[in-house]
């Protein structure tokens, strides 16, 4: 099978599956957030592409949209295709994640952390995901 087409098929039914987002904490004060940020590239432009968190699918992102989630404290890997970052959430703090077309690939996206005025200029650009 074409590597292009297996790709797309794969991204498919990963669209399909069911959303899993991780349940926020019994209390608010004691939660830390992570905001994940598509870019606006053109490059897959309608593809509602799957994220994951702890390895469950959490949110489906089209290009130029957001999301946040509200975390317990702790340690979680944040996800797209095939590429994992780990991070610490902690209480009262943000960690900002970019999500883009991976550089030199017709078909592969890449997920980057952000500094927190970066993650806030990548979200004040985007629109929140429904």
């Amino acid at each position: 099978m074409n590597p292009l087409r297996a790709a797309a098929l794969l991204l498919a039914l990963a669209a399909c599956a069911p959303l899993n987002p991780p349940a926020p904490p019994p209390d608010p004060g004691a939660a830390g957030r992570l905001v994940v940020v598509r870019s606006d590239a053109l490059f897959d432009w309608g593809l509602r592409l799957p994220v994951r968190i702890n390895g469950e699918p959490a949110a489906r992102l089209r290009a130029g949209e957001h999301r946040e989630f509200g975390l317990p404290p702790g340690v979680y890997t944040v996800g797209v295709a095939d590429r994992e970052i780990a991070v610490a959430v902690e209480t009262g703090k943000t960690a900002w994640f970019l999500i883009r077309p991976e550089e030199g690939s017709l078909s592969g996206f890449d997920i980057e952390r952000l500094d927190p005025a970066a993650g806030r200029e990548w979200a004040g650009r985007t629109r929140p995901a429904p």
